[in-house]
């Protein structure tokens, strides 16, 4: 097994603007170079460069010779939002980061559906009756008071834009 590279092994010819961005890694066991500077509310390392706020392994990922060949999204293998080893990262497009999150079980885990959910004031029975209610013609507006939602909320209900997954 190679050892595992660190920041500074990377592209000397970049080392003043790189190792200055990326001087903010700790080297873990799993090989993940975890950012430690700032950080955004889903864990990703971010880097404020002339005015702007980019993504740590984003910069990482360009700035040690990545190109978005593979498309417009900078993937992680090793699923650590925090990791900016460059051997962790792939260009993907937006389907290979579906396909990532559902092969992980990630997809939907921030906000769990129906009467899972914490602010849920229906369940699934309320659901179907609703749209076979509205299905007959009795109005919204109607529908909305006795279930004590919004008119919107029983469009969308309707329209399976929320409790999509009830049939």
């Amino acid at each position: 097994m190679k050892p595992q590279a660190t920041p500074k092994d990377h592209d000397t010819a970049k080392a003043p603007t790189v190792s200055r961005a990326l001087g903010s890694v700790n080297v873990v066991a799993s090989g993940c170079w975890e950012w430690s500077g700032s950080r955004d509310a889903k864990g990703y390392g971010v880097i404020y460069l002339d005015g702007k706020t980019i993504k740590a392994h984003r910069y990482s990922f360009v700035a040690h010779g990545g190109t978005f060949d593979g498309g417009p999204f900078v993937l992680h293998s090793c699923d650590n939002p925090s990791c900016v080893n460059p051997d962790h990262l792939r260009a993907g497009t937006p389907l290979d980061n579906v396909r990532d999150m559902d092969g992980r079980g990630r997809r939907g885990q921030h906000h769990p559906l129906g009467v899972l959910h914490p602010l849920a004031r229906l369940d699934e029975g309320a659901v179907v009756e609703i749209r076979r209610r509205r299905a007959s013609g009795e109005r919204a507006k109607l529908l909305a008071a006795e279930f004590g939602i919004s008119r919107h909320h029983v469009s969308n209900i309707i329209h399976r834009k929320r409790w999509g997954h009830v049939a």
